[in-house]
């Protein structure tokens, strides 16, 4: 059965789709949130890479220095 079939003005289906207009709702929030979180650790990822390059950098002008 498709939404555009339930009757809004029956109490039943007027529950139902409250509840499934919360349940998508809630997804919706549980996606943005895990995309923020994976954006998070692709900069935090990428700031220690280039920390690590910076201090391999560093260590190969120290060596060549001594």
């Amino acid at each position: 059965m498709s939404l555009t079939a339930l009757d809004e003005n029956n109490a039943f289906n007027a529950v139902g789709v409250r509840k499934l207009a919360g349940v998508v709702a809630k997804s919706r929030k549980e996606c943005a949130e895990i995309a923020q979180q994976q954006g998070i650790e692709v900069l935090f990822a990428a700031q220690i890479a280039e920390v690590a390059q910076r201090n391999a950098e560093s260590e190969l002008i120290a060596a060549r220095a001594n």
